[in-house]
């Protein structure tokens, strides 16, 4: 990439046009205290945000959540900090994503999460009762349901999964190494947290829509799919693994772009828009997060056909 733009420098001022991008980094730091009941990530175990969570690890951390939101019920504390960060390791595990408490699905905050258990109980024994129950069912669920095997690549020997890659309402993706082919893989988990059943289906169907899709299309600038099906967590997509930067990556590495070099990113994905439109899709989500350099091929893709639409030519219509 070195070879195609300029290090973001002195020249910056002469740029004529760039990719006009947004990224905002949230960071956790340890609140330093030292109280005997508050429970902060200094004092209690968290996994890192996209790390894999063992069934012994998450139980564990089950249980140092319980004590910290017991404090927080009853006039103790919590590091906000802490709770936020718990919450998010929860929801975005989804094997068990049906069974966390309303109290965590819907309490963003700590704050959030006293004011929603005083409105449930006036006293102290109440909230206890209502913590403990709910959280010891969902350890009890996760017992004799949580399946590290369940997942289908990991019971075929030469895939590891590595790490998560991505997250939001959708569900999840995540990075799988094939030691046999000494290959990485991105495979897309369709499972979304608030959705109700007709909800659910309805996905499901647009998410196979998109890997139909995606099977139509073979070109440079557009990411490969291999397969498709279901597990345990819900429906996949396992596609191309792109070791690289989005738009947005690019614009924070280069900065602004000369009007010579936004045209090396334009043409090769108006290459493959105009190729997905011969096919008659339209992507209808195009972003700088869904155009990804690859530092291995030198090339723009683009990614993310969840939202795209077959285009009728002949009406001149989506559907």
């Amino acid at each position: 990439m070195a070879s195609i733009f300029r290090k973001r420098g002195s020249d910056r001022g002469n740029c004529q046009s760039g990719v006009l991008v947004a990224l905002l980094v949230l960071g956790y730091n340890g609140c330093g205290c030292k109280k005997y009941n508050c429970f902060c990530l200094k004092r209690s175990w968290i996994k890192e945000r996209g790390e894999i969570v063992t069934k012994t690890e998450l139980i564990d951390m089950l249980d140092k959540y319980k004590m910290g939101l017991l404090s927080k019920a009853t006039d103790g504390t919590i590091d906000d900090k802490y709770y936020i960060q718990a919450r998010n390791t929860l929801l975005e595990n989804i094997s068990i994503k049906e069974q966390i408490p309303k109290f965590i699905k819907s309490c963003r905050t700590a704050d959030e999460f006293r004011r929603y258990m005083q409105s449930e109980s006036g006293n102290y024994a109440g909230r206890r009762k209502l913590i403990t129950d709910s959280i010891n069912r969902l350890i009890e669920y996760i017992e004799e349901h949580f399946d590290e095997e369940a997942d289908p690549f990991l019971q075929i020997k030469q895939y590891k999964r590595v790490e998560q890659i991505g997250s939001g309402g959708f569900g999840s993706v995540f990075k799988y190494h094939n030691d046999c082919l000494d290959m990485d893989f991105a495979v897309k988990i369709y499972s979304p947290i608030f959705v109700s059943s007709d909800e659910q289906e309805d996905g499901e169907r647009r998410f196979f829509r998109e890997a139909k899709m995606l099977f139509q299309l073979n070109h440079m600038n557009i990411v490969k799919i291999y397969d498709a099906g279901r597990m345990a967590e819900g429906p996949f997509i396992r596609m191309e693994y792109i070791e690289g930067y989005d738009l947005i990556g690019l614009q924070k590495k280069y900065g602004a772009l000369s009007f010579e070099n936004s045209l090396k990113v334009i043409r090769p994905i108006l290459n493959g828009l105009e190729y997905a439109h011969g096919k008659g899709i339209v992507h209808r989500d195009l972003k700088p997060s869904n155009v990804v350099f690859s530092t291995k091929e030198k090339l723009f893709k683009i990614i993310d056909f969840g939202v795209s639409a077959f285009l009728d030519t002949d009406n001149n219509q989506c559907h």
